[in-house]
């Protein structure tokens, strides 16, 4: 009884660690594309945050890294942070209403395709 407790608390303890990693070299690629006409966007504006954690000891974000980009005629973009846990952004784009996205970071890799109204 008292293995399977002090296993479930260890597994449970190192799951919660886990979880508030931050995933080095981070790549974003995006494409921005029109929500009604799903053609590319070109020359928007996207504002990206990069939170990390850092050493924070109460798996608080410790701070972050902003970056802008304009996309290009393909309505691509593409960013490098050192290392994150999560991106906020906006994108702004002229005719189009700004807005928000949010995305946690799994690997390096982070591949983002947004539709504006």
């Amino acid at each position: 009884m008292k293995f399977s407790t002090l296993f479930v608390l260890a597994f449970t303890f190192l799951n919660l660690w886990r979880c508030a990693s931050d995933v080095d070299d981070v790549e974003v690629n995006g494409v921005v594309l029109d929500g009604k006409t799903n053609l590319p966007v070109h020359n928007a504006t996207i504002n990206m945050e990069c939170w990390y954690y850092g050493n924070s000891p109460d798996e608080s974000y410790e701070g972050s890294v902003i970056k802008s980009v304009k996309t290009n005629r393909d309505g691509t973009y593409q960013l490098t942070f050192p290392k994150g846990a999560f991106l906020s952004f906006t994108i702004n784009a002229y005719t189009y209403k700004d807005q928000d996205f949010r995305e946690y970071i799994s690997n390096g890799e982070v591949d983002l395709t947004t539709s504006l109204k």
